[in-house]
């Protein structure tokens, strides 16, 4: 029991270790942000542009693209700025890797509603890559990726065939365990 506590709780740690590299791995996990922020940002503006001069289901999603790339880049000023008047470990900034979370997960659940007749492949990669960016308490992860996979599975029982969405939602359970096995080792 102590173990799977100390796995949840702490990412394998002792609480006195935990506490006394938390705030290494808080600034870990923003300069982390600052450069997925960039890169994201950069790579779905990219998309957009590319959709721009395609037909298919890209075109469909040229909207959702720039969106996301004026997201991330507004979310990287705010960052930085929060870096420079309040330092890196201030506790708005790890706000921040939970809203570049956010965006991806809502991004990813949208885009597989615009296509009801394909099977989400963006969503699955984003639960299973999000836990393994940043060093978050795996606890805390854990109930956030519980509650995008439930927000998920309600969208695609709503807007995708059922044959899809059973599909989906059996999927998503599925590399929501993998994710957290992922996580606990």
């Amino acid at each position: 029991m102590d173990k799977i506590k100390r796995t949840l709780l702490y990412g394998g740690l002792d609480k006195e270790t935990f506490n006394k590299h938390k705030d290494c791995i808080t600034e870990n996990d923003i300069r982390h942000l600052t450069i997925y922020l960039l890169i994201a940002g950069t790579g779905f503006g990219l998309l957009w542009m590319a959709s721009l001069v395609t037909n298919g289901f890209a075109h469909t999603n040229a909207l959702v693209y720039l969106v996301t790339s004026v997201l991330f880049f507004i979310q990287f000023i705010c960052l930085k700025i929060s870096i420079k008047k309040c330092g890196i470990n201030n506790p708005v900034n790890t706000a921040y890797v939970y809203t570049f979370a956010t965006i991806l997960y809502f991004e990813s659940i949208y885009l597989t509603t615009l296509h009801p007749s394909m099977p989400a492949v963006t969503y699955i990669g984003i639960l299973l890559m999000i836990p393994l960016l940043f060093a978050q308490v795996p606890f805390v992860t854990i109930i956030c990726q519980t509650i995008f996979v439930i927000i998920f599975c309600i969208c695609v029982s709503i807007f995708k065939y059922p044959e899809i969405a059973y599909i989906d939602i059996w999927n998503s359970f599925t590399f929501l365990i993998v994710s957290v096995l992922t996580m606990s080792l």
